[in-house]
């Protein structure tokens, strides 16, 4: 496990849980600029969120995710990375959206 001094500073989170409802990330503390991914996608689509300029990571490997970071790479996200535990073989996201990704 790597020590929490040697992270990256990020600038956005994005949990992408998926299940069309948000399910908690536990990430230990308050953690600013966390959002949940079907939270963001729909203040995108009410144009009340920025990302631009960010380092946007969304962790997940469904649909939610996906769709988070490309929406955060059109709202002029500096770099969005996603972050899975499992291979790009094994997201359950479509493969095509995952490719466009």
């Amino acid at each position: 496990m790597r020590s929490r001094s040697r992270l990256p500073v990020l600038t956005a989170l994005l949990a992408a849980t998926g299940l069309q409802r948000l399910t908690a990330l536990d990430l230990g503390k308050d953690m600013g600029g966390v959002t949940q991914g079907i939270e963001f996608l729909d203040q995108a689509r009410q144009d009340a969120v920025s990302v631009r300029g960010e380092d946007v990571v969304v962790i997940g490997g469904g649909n939610t995710a996906i769709d988070a970071a490309r929406s955060a790479w059109r709202l002029g996200a500096a770099s969005v990375r996603i972050l899975y535990r499992r291979t790009r073989e094994e997201m359950p996201a479509i493969a095509e959206e995952v490719d466009e990704a």
